[in-house]
């Protein structure tokens, strides 16, 4: 082989792997209410019909202008630079998602970055291109970015907007952007523990489904059912890990704000109203998952319960979200029978 030849092969190949390795990502804006609106980059329309939703592909560069214009004259277009950026790392083939906000004024808000869904090693296209999102790319958006409830989780994600955005987590086939969205469907909701042990059983990786694991404590609407999740784990190691993890959680249940008198009100009329023992529990469960509760207040719920079964279960659990346990002592008067009282003091006595 010539040296000709070998120079002019060398020249094909460094040109193919700096198109090869080029970065290429994607900006993605949506509404949260169907606003439409058209984007401007580089100074010029990538697409000519209003959209709720649009993707653009193929950037390589760290800063790009941008100017979105909206359909409805009342709102002001939005003028800004936007940055390509990654938390830890230069990014690469990743989709940095914007929301375009409309109230109280337009704006534009960084939301994720996610790996692509589509990473194709393709010389890019010279010109940006656009991608309409259909309605149900869009429902999902809302579920797992935008569908926020409060720190405390008042309420838990309705079942079809679960299954909905656990139905697109498990058909994205790239790892690293199925864990990402797990993370952000976490952050923005709030589950049940059966919730909760479909999303466990998502992550096949033992680091990340210790994470998910530890993450998804905060936003449950009963921690205590969690005390077992150590067997969704394989080694030993993690599962020890875990549990020391959740006794520390729970032991600084106490530390959490107390329950406002006005909401403390609200649950006790709710669980007045409810007929079903388990109902009740249920409620009760929450309150001492999310606040802390003073010993009187632990006695008053326990009284709206019938059977010892369940109060014992209710004070065993409330026990961490009391701030004066001592007094957990005078709960034992609402107990009807004494051998279940000596074993609730017994259980009391060792754990001060």
């Amino acid at each position: 082989m010539n040296n000709k030849y070998c120079i002019s092969l060398m020249a094909l190949f460094s040109v193919l792997f700096a198109f090869y390795s080029k970065a290429q990502n994607n900006l993605i804006f949506f509404t949260n209410n169907g606003t439409l609106f058209t984007v401007q980059i580089k100074n010029k329309f990538n697409y000519s019909v209003p959209q709720a939703d649009v993707k653009i592909t193929n950037l390589d560069s760290s800063r790009y202008k941008v100017k979105i214009q909206f359909t409805d004259s009342n709102l002001n277009p939005i003028d800004t630079t936007l940055a390509l950026f990654y938390p830890t790392k230069p990014i690469k083939n990743q989709d940095i998602i914007y929301l375009v906000n409309t109230l109280p004024k337009t704006s534009v808000r960084y939301l994720a970055t996610l790996p692509s869904s589509d990473v194709k090693l393709v010389i890019p296209e010279p010109d940006t291109s656009i991608q309409v999102k259909t309605r149900h790319e869009r429902t999902v958006q809302q579920i797992i970015f935008l569908n926020d409830t409060n720190s405390l989780c008042a309420s838990i994600i309705d079942s079809t907007s679960f299954a909905t955005a656990i139905q697109h987590i498990t058909s994205t086939v790239n790892a690293d952007r199925k864990i990402v969205l797990t993370e952000e469907f976490i952050k923005h909701n709030c589950f049940s523990s059966s919730q909760a042990s479909v999303i466990i059983e998502l992550i096949p990786f033992e680091v990340e489904k210790l994470k998910i694991m530890k993450a998804l404590l905060k936003k449950l609407d009963n921690v205590f059912v969690a005390s077992d999740w150590a067997d969704y784990l394989k080694y030993e190691a993690s599962q020890k890990i875990y549990k020391i993890y959740y006794d520390n959680y729970i032991k600084m249940l106490s530390f959490h704000n107390g329950v406002d008198s006005i909401e403390y009100s609200k649950k006790i009329i709710q669980i007045k109203s409810e007929t079903d023992e388990f109902r009740k529990s249920k409620i009760m469960f929450y309150i001492a998952s999310h606040y802390s509760l003073k010993a009187v207040q632990v006695r008053e719920l326990m009284s709206l319960l019938n059977h010892d079964k369940n109060k014992e279960s209710f004070i065993k659990a409330a026990y961490f979200a009391t701030t004066d346990k001592k007094n957990l002592y005078h709960c034992l008067s609402v107990i009807q029978f004494s051998e279940v009282q000596t074993r609730i003091k017994i259980w009391l006595d060792n754990q001060q």
